[in-house]
């Protein structure tokens, strides 16, 4: 989506949680098999420019939409009601 904002995902539990371009976001999730269902996502109140408050308000949208998760060797693909395109992201290792 924007590789230069370091955003974030991490699901465990039930939750998901993670780094949008300013916030740290986290909301209760449902899955089954490859379904999804996110509660309403909230977060931190940090603030930044308007182009970083953008894209954080796009990324958050997109991801409340999401319906359908699959895991692709290390990259995690949500597939989102808002856009065509599908979420991915790829496991960080450390």
């Amino acid at each position: 989506m924007h590789p230069a904002m370091n955003i974030t995902i991490s699901i465990d539990d039930n939750k998901i949680y993670g780094k949008s371009a300013i916030n740290d976001y986290w909301a209760n999730c449902k899955i089954e098999g490859e379904g999804i269902s996110i509660d309403m996502i909230k977060t931190t109140r940090k603030t930044d420019n308007a182009e970083k408050r953008r894209v954080e308000g796009d990324y958050l949208s997109i991801l409340q939409t999401a319906y359908s998760i699959k895991i692709d060797g290390n990259k995690l693909i949500i597939y989102t009601r808002f856009i065509d395109e599908p979420l991915i992201y790829e496991e960080i290792e450390y």
